[in-house]
């Protein structure tokens, strides 16, 4: 079994480690000019130290910040509004993709979830659930972190949080607190074993993996 269906939830320090992370990897893609789009806990595998290694690039794509993209890809539970409505889409929809992961390791459920078996049922439950508005916060939210989710789950992907902006949100300030508020002290210190792989951003190695546990499973 993964961690994530052992746990159910991660506790505060444990999920803000793992999405300062998760954001500074989709930051070094998206200075890439490569989209994910298909973040989510299958796609990040976790060693006993919590560094993390984004994998699961086979729906990425190429895409400067004016270029859209078209393709209907990725998960359903994580798809952001617009690549549902199939007007074209940016990196944006790999920070809405961090919302709902962070969502996911605090609440230890889907913010948008079908009940129905099925791809196609599925996706159209789910697709009606994301158009039809954000669902109310778990009462244990704190403040911090319903803001940085509102901020990440925003409905227009030009006013949506990128990356590099939710690096600094509130919610993740104890995680940098740890290291005197020094982002590029962190990058270095807890980083340190990925952040060289990130720029080529198509290629993961790992050294040891029987090391390497998955947060998820399919």
């Amino acid at each position: 079994s993964t961690l994530l269906r052992q746990r159910r939830t991660f506790a505060w320090r444990a999920a803000t480690d793992i999405v300062m992370q998760v954001a500074q990897g989709l930051g070094a893609a998206h200075d890439c000019g490569v989209v994910h789009r298909d973040l989510k806990p299958e796609n990040i595998l976790l060693d006993r130290r919590r560094f993390i290694k984004m994998v699961g690039f086979g729906f990425a794509k190429e895409a400067g910040p004016a270029r859209k993209c078209l393709t209907f890809c990725g998960t359903p539970e994580y798809l952001a509004p617009e690549v549902f409505l199939g007007r074209g889409y940016t990196s944006a929809v790999d920070c809405w993709a961090l919302a709902v992961l962070t969502w996911e390791l605090v609440a230890g459920s889907l913010p948008w979830a079908s009940s129905q078996k099925g791809d196609k049922w599925r996706e159209i439950v789910v697709y009606e659930a994301i158009l039809a508005g954000s669902p109310p916060f778990p009462e244990h939210f704190s403040k911090r972190l319903v803001k940085f989710l509102t901020a990440l789950l925003e409905r227009d992907p030009e006013r949506r949080l990128s990356a590099g902006e939710a690096r600094q949100e509130s919610w993740l300030e104890g995680i940098l607190f740890l290291f005197g508020g020094n982002w590029r002290e962190f990058s270095g210190t807890n980083c340190g074993q990925w952040t060289s792989l990130l720029p080529v951003c198509l290629l993961v190695k790992f050294q040891n993996l029987k090391e390497i546990g998955q947060l998820d499973t399919v």
